[in-house]
């Protein structure tokens, strides 16, 4: 009896350190990071009522897909289902996954090159852009996905790149990104990891929203064209 009750005093101390340790639950964190200005909101359905369904980026030149969670995928059917394209991407054609630059030797890999110049679009978006801080292997406090801007369900688990570690042997493994903890990790591409879409350049380049005052012309032009189109049928 004295045994079990110092194994379940054990237990719940361990709990307790465990959800101490664990990061908060993530959501939009406003003043952490440089999202709220370097993330452009970008309307591919037309209709605004429903937010952005991309956010494009000014500092990377790229447009990422709002949708963070979109699919679990093995490597293979992660570039598939990009290539596919589909309604997830609105008729929209170039889509790809986030690249990430080999840096190995040199490079931390609990806290990767996340600068412009470094190429690693993932690290930036985690570090840069929205303010996270890498996990326990540095031991900074509230480490971890504790923000995800606009991006909807931004998930804690690995997310795929565009990149293979080892051009020796490209079809066993790939660069992923820890949303957990921040780090740079090799994946065997024949597991599950998150994809997640990007796009060179600003969207609205390929795919330009009308102005309010454009739209109401082209309603006029419309209902100019009816009533006159009515006047001649009338007129025969």
């Amino acid at each position: 009896m004295h045994f079990k009750g110092l194994f379940m005093t054990w237990l719940a101390a361990a709990a307790t350190v465990l959800v101490a340790a664990a990061p908060a639950l993530a959501g939009p964190v406003s003043g952490q990071g440089t999202w709220e200005t370097t993330l452009q909101p970008r309307d591919l359905d037309g209709n605004l009522g429903n937010g952005p369904e991309a956010f494009y980026d000014t500092e990377l030149n790229i447009t990422w897909l709002r949708d963070a969670n979109g699919n679990y995928l093995n490597y293979s059917d992660a570039k598939e289902w990009i290539a596919q394209g589909g309604d997830e991407f609105f008729g929209l054609s170039g889509w790809r996954l986030p690249f990430t630059k080999d840096c190995r030797p040199t490079c931390d890999y609990h806290k990767p090159d996340s600068s412009v110049a470094g190429g690693n679009e993932l690290a930036h978006l985690f570090y840069q852009t929205l303010g996270n801080n890498p996990g326990p292997g540095d031991l900074e406090p509230n480490y971890g996905l504790t923000n995800t801007g606009g991006f909807r369900a931004m998930s804690y688990f690995l997310y795929w790149s565009s990149e293979v570690p080892d051009p020796d042997f490209p079809g066993y493994s790939a660069w992923t990104m820890d949303f957990r903890f921040g780090l740079l990790r090799e994946r065997e591409v024949t597991l599950s990891a998150v994809a997640m879409a990007v796009r060179d350049g600003d969207v609205l380049a390929v795919n330009p929203v009308p102005e309010p005052g454009t739209l109401a012309l082209a309603a006029a032009g419309l209902l100019g064209l009816g009533l006159r189109r009515k006047w001649r049928a009338v007129a025969a």
